[in-house]
Order: C-alpha cells, then sequence, then structure tokens
C-alpha cells in the first residue's frame, strides 16, 4: 500500500492502513442517469479504483448501495411500463 495517509471516503475518519477495508466508490442513481445522459462512454470504461472505507462505514455503504440498485431497477422498470403502455395504445 502507498504511504498516503487513508481517510474514509464515507466519514473522512483517518484510518490505519491496517483497518481500512478497500472497496468500489458508491455511485447514487442520479450520478448514474448523469453518466448515462452526459458521457454514456464512461459506462463501459475501465474499473474505478478503490477507495478505504472503515469498519463502521462498510456495512452502511452496503445497505446505501443495494437501495441505490433498488432505485436504478424501479426505475427501469417504470420505463418499460411506460413503453408497453404507449405501444398497447397506439397499435
Amino acid at each position: 500500500m502507498s504511504d498516503k495517509p487513508l481517510n474514509c471516503a464515507r466519514c473522512g475518519r483517518p484510518l490505519a492502513p491496517d483497518e481500512a477495508h478497500m472497496g468500489q466508490p458508491l455511485i447514487t442513481a442520479g450520478e448514474l442517469a448523469r453518466i448515462a445522459v452526459k458521457t454514456p462512454a464512461m459506462l463501459v470504461g475501465p474499473p474505478l479504483a478503490e477507495v478505504p472505507y472503515c469498519a463502521e462505514c462498510r456495512p452502511l455503504i452496503a445497505k446505501q448501495r443495494t437501495r441505490e440498485q433498488l432505485k436504478v431497477l424501479l426505475a427501469l422498470l417504470a420505463l418499460l411500463a411506460l413503453v408497453a403502455v404507449l405501444v398497447w395504445v397506439l397499435v
């Protein structure tokens, strides 16, 4: 690991290298939608660099990531339902 000081990506608490849990950064549903509209090529780009999390924030990030995934899923289902209704009405 580098000699750079580590801070939790969620709470900002300084971390010792042995207590840092590395993981993917959290991307919210809104950020994902903005990326998809503005620069869709970033969706298939290189993987994101891992960021450090403290032990207390790790389960909170997992719950928040699950909520964000559910938001994306529900938005896609709503869009699919809208398209299905439009096709049914127009045909």
